[in-house]
């Protein structure tokens, strides 16, 4: 009896000791988009029988996909240029425009996270993808991703500005929130903005109507779009496009308790107003060059 309490407890810590290399492994595993490290959250790449799978978001978003994940059939639908990919979780068989292809390993959720096939999924939507099993690297090429191939531009001060935010404390991020248009006081009505993190979250439907802008969205392709500004948006993605360039938000649109949510740098990226927002106060402040 005595010796068998030593050989348990050795057991117990060799099982701990494999789990524990195991994930270390797999937290080793980097993919990079064209030469830049792909941050990741809230899980890491795993590999299933030989398989590289990524979280959902993340890479797809990077490489300039529109994603968009519809929980009650869990399915996943992603779009780049005239590429579009669908697969459920837990299925091998997916569509790539249209046609049915056959996976060695489904999407599927790992620690509550939805996974999905890394090479699978960068190639259909017509990116390289390479994997270093020396290295446990992945790199992902997107130089032929597209037929007619768009820059894409990263909104620099906008960076900064969430810098210096971040290094605010924010005493009462519950505060009500305030909107002004030209230093007129306005009402967002029942949908209040929120933070999500340390960005404004704000309704777009009644941010449109308050800062009068012409907005549209069609919910059977879960899109919103500003004609006069020439921009569209994939609701859950973090990317716009704006006269013809896409440009990569901080934060995804979200549909949130049945009303469908923006960031706040969604609407500063338009031509003609200016749109600021104070982190002590929580006033949005929203100018217009006037007549």
């Amino acid at each position: 009896m005595t010796i068998g309490k030593p050989v348990g407890a050795l057991a117990a810590l060799i099982g701990v000791a494999a789990l524990t290399q195991t994930t270390a492994f797999a937290q080793t595993i980097t993919v990079h988009v064209n030469g830049n490290t792909v941050a990741f959250a809230d899980a890491v790449p795993q590999r299933v029988d030989g398989r590289v799978l990524v979280p959902l978001r993340g890479v797809l978003e990077e490489i300039g996909a529109d994603i968009n994940w519809n929980e009650a059939t869990q399915t996943v639908k992603a779009r780049m240029g005239e590429r579009d990919i669908e697969l459920r979780l837990g299925s091998r068989t997916a569509l790539v425009n249209g046609q049915s292809v056959t996976l060695r390993v489904p999407a599927m959720r790992i620690g509550g996270s939805t996974m999905v096939p890394l090479r699978f999924i960068g190639e259909a939507l017509g990116a390289s993808v390479d994997w270093s099993e020396s290295q446990q690297r992945v790199d992902i090429s997107t130089g032929a991703s597209s037929e007619t191939p768009r820059p894409v531009v990263r909104n620099r001060d906008r960076e900064r500005d969430n810098q210096e935010r971040n290094n605010r404390i924010d005493p009462d991020r519950n505060r009500p929130f305030l909107v002004r248009v030209n230093g007129r006081e306005e009402s967002f009505g029942a949908a209040q903005p929120f933070l999500r993190g340390n960005e404004v979250m704000v309704p777009m439907a009644q941010m449109s109507r308050i800062a009068n802008l012409n907005y549209r969205y069609d919910s059977g392709r879960n899109t919103v779009a500003f004609p006069d500004w020439q921009m569209t948006h994939a609701v859950g993605s973090r990317w716009v496009t704006r006269n013809g360039q896409r440009v990569r938000m901080e934060t995804p649109s979200e549909m949130h308790d049945g009303t469908l949510y923006g960031p706040l740098e969604f609407f500063e990226l338009g031509p003609d107003k200016t749109i600021s927002w104070n982190a002590q106060t929580h006033i949005i402040s929203i100018s217009t060059p006037r007549p």
